[in-house]
């Protein structure tokens, strides 16, 4: 949604100062985010060819549709987008990543 494009920059220069195994950053939205470019990351549309759902697919399912249809982006990004590595952290736009107590590491 466009409203977590206000913590998606922190979010993304968390990830690449926290989690510097991490390779590509892939931002899965119905829109490009305005800072994709300077920070480094991918765009990859919700309406790509690839996915085999899509927002109306959820109608009906006893919750919320939008909801539904971002779990599955995380589930199934790894088999779908081109090219993404085999080892996918999924990551919501609202998270930042913050120096923990010991070390952290990513393989």
């Amino acid at each position: 949604h466009e409203k977590d494009f206000e913590t998606l920059g922190a979010t993304v220069a968390s990830i690449r100062r926290q989690c510097p195994e991490v390779g590509r950053i892939v931002v899965i939205s119905r829109s490009p985010w305005d800072g994709l470019s300077a920070a480094g990351a991918e765009w990859v549309s919700e309406c790509a060819p690839f996915w085999p759902f899509a927002l109306g697919d959820m109608e009906g399912c006893g919750c919320a549709p939008g909801w539904l249809l971002q779990q599955l982006f995380k589930l199934y990004a790894p088999s779908c987008v081109p090219g993404l590595a085999p080892y996918v952290l999924a990551c919501d736009a609202d998270v930042v990543w913050s120096p923990g107590a010991g070390s952290m590491r990513f393989l």
